[in-house]
């Protein structure tokens, strides 16, 4: 069957452009967000350019729907090969303006997320001595701006989770990249930018692509960490791009 990728928060943004490049190349992608009727906008897209594409809705940051969805892909289609752990959400805000509510659902979808995809095929993946863990990060996992003190803190735990996951698996088999991209042309950038500066900023297929060089190298090696600037504002070292929120 070749290559399978559960991507999650695939159902816009860099997740939907992830897919859709893994999908052109080959891969068998699974769909993962929690709105059907846009995973399924995806899925048909992709499908119309002779990919294949499953969709399954879970909420990951939810343990026993991560369980839910981990026992329907190994019925549908085996052990994925590839895990990209996509979904994300931020809130940009001085922290001292910010209660509890605000960003714990940050904290529960950037880390707790990936965490529990993570453990859910990690210990089959090293038993086949095949996989591939690509948790795709922000380039304020190096450093930040005032009011993404929370947003960066979640991007800065991938270095250091990732970093130590590598140490564990070595001689595994498994792999494990960071893709850090600037300024992305998303949902979560704020709607009222000039759509000549959004077309300058990084595509979510721009990802993709990036995406599926890594998981395509030779099984002999791997790519730790990717940085990817956009010709906006990282190019400058000026982090001043509005977000939402």
């Amino acid at each position: 069957m070749g290559e399978i990728a559960i991507i999650t928060g695939a159902s816009e943004g860099l997740g939907a452009g992830i897919a859709t490049v893994l999908a052109r190349e080959g891969v068998l992608v699974i769909l993962v967000a929690r709105r059907l009727e846009l995973l399924e906008q995806v899925a048909s897209k992709i499908k119309e350019k002779g990919g294949r594409a499953l969709v399954k809705v879970a909420d990951v940051t939810c343990k026993e729907q991560v369980k839910s969805m981990g026992r329907w892909v190994r019925e549908e289609v085996g052990l994925p090969s590839i895990l990209v752990n996509n979904a994300g959400t931020g809130k940009q805000a001085e922290f001292a303006t910010l209660q509890p509510e605000d960003w714990e659902p940050v904290i529960d979808l950037n880390i707790k997320a990936g965490l529990l995809c993570i453990g859910e095929f990690l210990a089959e993946m090293k038993e086949a001595k095949k996989g591939h863990i690509v948790n795709i990060t922000s380039i304020f996992e190096r450093s930040t701006m005032a009011g993404a003190s929370v947003y960066a803190g979640t991007k800065h735990f991938w270095g250091a989770m990732s970093d130590g996951l590598r140490k564990e698996l070595v001689g595994s088999g498994v792999k494990v990249t960071n893709i850090l991209p600037g300024m992305c042309n998303t949902q979560l950038v704020n709607k009222e930018m000039e759509e000549e500066v959004r077309s300058r900023l990084i595509q979510p297929e721009d990802v993709g692509q990036i995406v599926w060089e890594t998981v395509n190298k030779p099984a002999r090696c791997y790519v730790k960490d990717i940085c990817m600037l956009d010709m906006v504002f990282f190019q400058s070292g000026e982090f001043r791009a509005p977000l939402e929120g």
